[in-house]
């Protein structure tokens, strides 16, 4: 049978999971299943305690794992057969068929393609590069410069004129040339405010870009978290009713299997043969229990049925104990009495290992 850590508040993992779908079944738990032990895992798990004739620590220790995990006995209301069926349709199996049918779909984003082009943009965005020739703003700049250097040129040139009776010479030629590329280096010195401003620019878009982004993920994960919510409670529930188709079939294999090994005690109304159920006064109303009387006929040469294997544990369950009979199908496996499939069954027989045993 399976083994567990012992667990308490603050424990994490599967095993926690385990305990709180066992919890949401058997104590009416109503939190998370999210394999994080807390306060709400510890009341309920007290609370099963308390109702179980266990000692309420809030702790799942080798006693609360042995009580909550062993299969609901109940034989008084199983139908009785004649078979060993596996396929026997049940209410749970029809409701875990009908769950096992509306899977969720795989997630779909509504964001992938805006994601998708947005990253691409960033992804192939190109370096940072300023041609100041190519700037429209220097353009600009540059031809009022120079056309105010043309008219400082000509009042220059005209001044020196005036020195010389109206005559051009030389050195008013020289004092224009001056005058107008002093205002050509007046356009040049803006160079540096405009390759600053055009870096600010590149990396304000560059910033608004990873912003859009951002904002996209965010939406996308929101939707995927939605999305997860939905099939984690999908989970939930398929594994609860996992669980408790499993639990009805291992009730209806107790019942195929006693039926199989105890062929004299399956008929109804008997004479002179024992009833499969007792009880402490012959008068209604006392919960009956099973009593079955254990068929002690070796098994045949080969590998043992499953009803004949069946009798010889419960016996070796009778006379020596649980962890004997578990140890004897580990026996019986290895010396090829048994198929594999014969010792699941076994290990698996909630009537055989009620409260969980180790090898």
């Amino acid at each position: 049978m399976a083994t567990y850590s012992t667990l308490k508040y603050g424990s994490t993992g599967d095993e926690v999971k385990t305990l709180q779908q066992l919890l949401a079944e058997k104590a009416g738990y109503g939190g998370n299943v999210n394999g994080t032990f807390g306060t709400g895992t510890q009341a309920a798990l007290k609370k099963y305690q308390q109702e179980n004739g266990l000692t309420a620590s809030g702790i799942a220790d080798t006693d609360t794992w042995s009580k909550i995990t062993a299969v609901d006995p109940v034989y008084a209301t199983t139908p009785r057969g004649t078979q060993y069926d596996t396929a026997t349709t049940t209410p749970t199996k029809a409701d875990l068929g009908a769950l096992e049918g509306s899977a969720p779909a795989a997630y779909n984003s509504p964001y992938t393609q805006q994601l998708d082009e947005l990253y691409n943009q960033v992804m192939s965005r190109q370096d940072f590069s300023y041609d100041y020739a190519a700037d429209p703003i220097y353009q600009q700049m540059s031809q009022r410069y120079q056309q105010q250097g043309k008219s400082a040129m000509q009042d220059t040139m005209a001044n020196a004129a005036t020195l010389t009776g109206g005559y051009g010479n030389s050195y008013g030629v020289a004092a224009g040339q001056q005058a107008y590329n002093e205002y050509l280096q007046g356009a040049n010195d803006n160079i540096a405010d405009l390759y600053s401003n055009a870096r600010s620019q590149y990396n304000q878009q560059g910033s608004d870009m990873l912003n859009q982004l951002s904002a996209l993920q965010g939406r996308e994960s929101t939707a995927y978290n939605q999305y997860q919510g939905g099939v984690d409670d999908y989970y939930t529930q398929l594994a609860y009713y996992q669980q408790k188709a499993a639990q009805e079939q291992d009730q209806s294999n107790w019942q195929a299997e006693y039926d199989l090994a105890n062929p004299a005690k399956s008929g109804s109304g008997s004479s002179g043969s024992s009833s499969r159920y007792s009880s402490s006064s012959s008068g209604g109303g006392t919960t009956p229990k099973p009593n079955p009387t254990p068929d002690t006929t070796p098994p045949p040469s080969g590998q043992a049925s499953l009803s004949a294997a069946t009798a010889a544990i419960r016996t070796i369950t009778a006379t020596e104990g649980q962890t004997a009979a578990y140890r004897a199908i580990k026996d019986m496996l290895e010396n090829d009495e048994i198929s594999e499939a014969t010792a699941k069954a076994l290990r698996n027989n909630g009537s055989i290992f009620k409260q969980g045993v180790t090898a």
